[in-house]
């Protein structure tokens, strides 16, 4: 019975570490790096895989450019121009680049 417990726990001790979990390209721990520093894990994007979303300081700040903003894009409001609120920031958006409104498709 002792050589048959100790079989047991011998092999036990050799199974192999699980690699970490994928979330549809993301791995628990990039995930939880990503939750550890204030962000979320989104799906997005054509390819509809995970990432870390992280929200921008200056959200919903005025601008005039894309590159007065921490996320590097001023979206067109009725307001005039905001930082966006997260990065990444996908999808098709009304931008204001040196004031001026074109539309930007981000994937």
């Amino acid at each position: 019975m002792k050589r048959a417990l100790s079989l047991i726990i011998l092999l036990a001790a050799c199974q192999a570490e699980e690699p970490p979990v994928q979330l549809g390209g993301m791995s628990s721990v990039e995930e939880m790096a990503c939750l550890g520093q204030g962000g979320t894990v989104g799906i997005g994007g054509l390819a509809g895989v995970a990432h870390c979303v992280m929200p921008m300081a200056d959200a919903g700040q005025a601008c005039t450019t894309g590159t007065s903003c921490d996320g590097g894009l001023c979206l067109a409001s009725a307001a005039g121009g905001q930082c966006v609120p997260r990065s990444p920031f996908f999808g098709c958006h009304e931008v204001v680049e040196d004031g001026v409104v074109v539309t930007l498709c981000l994937d």
